[in-house]
């Protein structure tokens, strides 16, 4: 679902969960860098932002592409009914389809490492 800055919706506070998980898991780093080397730092460092970056590409794409299938009518203050429906749908089948292609890739990389 897609919703606006000034509003409350569930989507919102759901993203503000995501912020939360992201400082936990920079806390986590954090703690374990004590232990690790310089260049294994900068490793987790340059993983953790490919892994944000990639999140972003695969989210913005994600929106565009719900945004322009399914909401007809820009200029109306709320979605209709129908245009709700649609993107539910659509993130759904997009995030699933996602899911598919990281186990896949998964898989193929281990099966590629034991080469």
């Amino acid at each position: 679902r897609l919703h606006c800055e000034s509003c409350s919706c569930e989507e919102e506070r759901e993203g503000n969960g995501a912020d939360e998980d992201i400082e936990q898991k920079a806390q986590e780093l954090s703690l374990s860098q004590s232990t690790m080397s310089k260049q294994e730092q900068e490793q987790r460092v340059n993983n953790a932002k490919n892994e944000i970056s990639a999140f972003s590409d695969m989210y913005n794409r994600m929106l565009k592409q719900c945004f322009e299938k399914c909401v007809e009518h820009y200029h109306d203050g709320e979605l209709a009914l129908g245009e709700n429906v649609c993107i539910d749908r659509c993130v759904s089948k997009y995030v699933s389809a996602q899911e598919k292609v990281g186990a896949t890739m998964t898989k193929v990389t281990s099966q590629m490492q034991q080469i």
